[in-house]
């Protein structure tokens, strides 16, 4: 499989086209190699435009998403950038091949582990890892001239906006469930600071002490068995006596004002789902190589959260009507809007998974 042709095709089809212009991101983009950071077996669905469990509960981001964080933290070669969630080191990373020097925390050791690992094997030198809290910043190696969150928070921690150089850039995804806005936070003096809005995004919760506690929902609530299918709406527990992840009460160490977390914990496991079948298909084409002709149809996403993926659809030789229809047919939707997920099966049917109304 050439890889570099998938990453290549991966840029064009889900960044580039979808609006991302900074060439410093694309190169990089091109250069990392993203399957090096994905869990084993599951190598050929990292050029996916979808997150991918890593474990502890936490997933790779979509590349998308990844190079809009990238794009509006507006790196530079001479910057020194702060990450908070390594996660797999995928965006350390590429952030690695722009800026001057990157300082990535970690909250879970093993993940911290693994990927300076993996930035040693990959020659990427000017990146330090360490495990820490990550809403509390980095203190001994500010400031920065840029500051990237790859997880959500109740609201945008002090220290980090502290640890700014002048003129320097925080992205952070702030809110809960849908109502998560990706911010942009830039100093413009000692203390003051210009906060923009980039849209709608959905994040795993940042844990920490000025962020959320561990009692968040997202950790406290046990994960589904593996399915033998993606998530459907009827395939989600009913409710948390249950031990799923259907409606959560609120959890009373959640700071006040706080909603319940049930519909992001029906989006979060929909996704392990997907994920999980991806990365059984590919263990039994492994094992199995004369099932690859019945296996080579994997579920492809085509709509997330009300915006079809074109290069999806261009691969799957499908209309924007063809989804439509189906969304007509099984859930009575009349926008595209109106959707939450359209996943192209391996049977060639089209599944619709419906948006919630908020409030």
């Amino acid at each position: 499989m050439d890889m570099t042709r998938i990453r290549d095709q991966m840029v064009e089809h889900h960044v580039t086209r979808r609006g991302i212009r900074d060439q410093n991101v694309t190169a990089a983009m091109r250069a990392v190699p993203r399957e090096k950071f994905v869990a084993p077996g599951c190598e050929e669905f990292a050029y996916e435009d979808a997150p991918l469990s890593i474990g502890e509960g936490q997933t790779i981001s979509q590349p998308f998403i990844v190079a809009l964080m990238l794009e509006k933290a507006k790196l530079d070669a001479g910057d020194k950038v702060l990450e908070v969630g390594t996660g797999s080191g995928y965006a350390s990373a590429l952030i690695s091949r722009i800026a001057r020097q990157v300082y990535s925390i970690e909250r879970h050791e093993s993940l911290a582990l693994q990927a300076s690992e993996r930035f040693e094997k990959l020659g990427y030198g000017n990146i330090d890892v360490r495990v820490g809290d990550g809403s509390k910043g980095w203190p001994q190696a500010a400031p920065f001239n840029a500051i990237i969150v790859s997880a959500s928070a109740p609201q945008v921690p002090t220290a980090l906006k502290e640890q700014l150089e002048l003129g320097g850039r925080l992205i952070i995804p702030i809110g809960r469930g849908e109502e998560q806005q990706l911010k942009r936070i830039t100093r413009i003096g000692a203390t003051a600071f210009e906060e923009e809005d980039l849209g709608g995004v959905r994040f795993v919760p940042l844990i920490g002490e000025d962020a959320w506690t561990a009692a968040h929902p997202m950790y406290t609530a046990p994960a589904p068995s593996p399915p033998g299918a993606f998530a459907s709406a009827q395939s989600l527990p009913r409710n948390a006596e249950e031990g799923g992840m259907g409606k959560m009460p609120k959890s009373p160490a959640l700071p006040e004002g706080v909603l319940d977390h049930g519909e992001f914990q029906q989006w979060f496991w929909a996704v392990q789902r997907i994920s999980w079948v991806a990365f059984c298909l590919s263990c039994v084409k492994r094992w199995w190589p004369r099932t690859a002709h019945i296996i080579d149809g994997v579920p492809t996403v085509l709509v997330t959260d009300g915006v079809y993926d074109e290069g999806a659809l261009k691969g799957a030789r499908l209309q924007k009507e063809d989804v439509m229809r189906a969304a007509r047919s099984q859930e009575g939707i009349e926008s595209v809007t109106e959707i939450k997920f359209a996943i192209l099966e391996v049977s060639g049917n089209i599944s619709i998974i419906k948006r919630e109304k908020s409030g």
